[in-house]
């Protein structure tokens, strides 16, 4: 019994991998339909007084300014949503252009975020 839990944790392990490897898009990126041009090249967590702050780096792959919504969605250690539903925001970016989109987590028990973005 014990050795067929460790043969099924192998495989699920290779099998993460492999859908980790053949997907290059931001692991904590959820796209909302198709949103064109935009790259989440980098996102950084640290904690502040015991709350998760993050700071993606977006970046405009076209030459033409591109407006996205975006908003966070809070984590627990298990990977489980908290808190309620954050409300839609908008930011401009301008074409060939990156910016930083930051948040703070509104409460402590978050321990790990996924951003959604939509085109408006």
């Amino acid at each position: 019994m014990r050795s067929q839990l460790k043969l099924v944790g192998l495989f699920l392990m290779a099998l993460l991998t492999i859908v980790g490897c053949s997907n290059n898009k931001h692991p904590n990126l959820v796209e909302m339909g198709k949103v064109k041009n935009i790259e989440v090249m980098e996102a950084q967590k640290s904690r502040q007084n015991g709350f998760l702050v993050i700071k993606v780096a977006v970046e405009n792959t076209s030459s033409s300014n591109q407006n996205i919504n975006y908003r966070f969605q809070w984590l627990d250690d298990q990977g489980f949503p908290v808190g309620n539903e954050e409300n839609w925001k908008s930011k401009l970016i301008y074409g060939k252009q990156k910016t930083f989109i930051n948040s703070i987590a509104p409460m402590m028990e978050a321990t790990d975020f996924r951003i959604e973005i939509q085109e408006p």
